[in-house]
């Protein structure tokens, strides 16, 4: 049996993009809803277009810990903010079960432009595979480590960017 990760649709992950840089756009401190949590000190690198290279310290990070996707129940983190006038996006699903990765999608862009728009997933199909060598969760410790993640072109078009650093919720 195949399984499969439900992801929003482009256009509805666009919108609440868009939505969510109106409403953070001068959020640059650690906090969030839903039990949210303490932040972040990741790093955006290699990305293309090159407006989404930046470092997300001290990022607002919002938390469901009652979420599910096809494979199970889940954790839902959302890490979205602005570097100097570009707005950024990061959300991923942790299992419960197993605490991988099974998508994690990344948007930046000005505005109401979306410069770059990646994504992995577990399935990898026309995506790279979050693959577990660069990712590791630690539900216990509400914490998620990325090391050299590289994260591919969601919509075919050359975009590119590379995760490293620590998100903690």
């Amino acid at each position: 049996m195949q399984t499969t990760t439900v992801r929003r649709g482009a256009l509805g992950a666009l919108t609440f993009f868009l939505i969510a840089l109106t409403a953070c756009s001068d959020s640059n401190g650690p906090g969030g809803g839903g039990g949210g949590g303490n932040g972040t000190d990741l790093v955006v690198s290699n990305a293309t277009p090159a407006s989404g290279n930046a470092t997300l310290s001290g990022y607002t990070v919002t938390v469901d810990t009652n979420s599910a996707v096809q494979q199970g129940p889940a954790i839902y983190v959302v890490v979205s903010g602005t570097a100097g006038n570009v707005g950024h996006e990061i959300g991923f699903y942790i299992l419960k079960s197993d605490e991988s990765i099974p998508n994690l999608e990344h948007f930046w862009g000005s505005g109401n432009t979306v410069d770059g728009f990646t994504i992995c997933d577990a399935n990898g199909g026309a995506f790279n595979t979050c693959d577990a060598a660069h990712v590791t969760a630690d539900i216990a410790g509400k914490s998620v480590t990325f090391t050299g993640l590289v994260l591919g072109a969601a919509q075919g078009d050359g975009d590119a960017s590379t995760l490293t650093g620590t998100v903690a919720y």
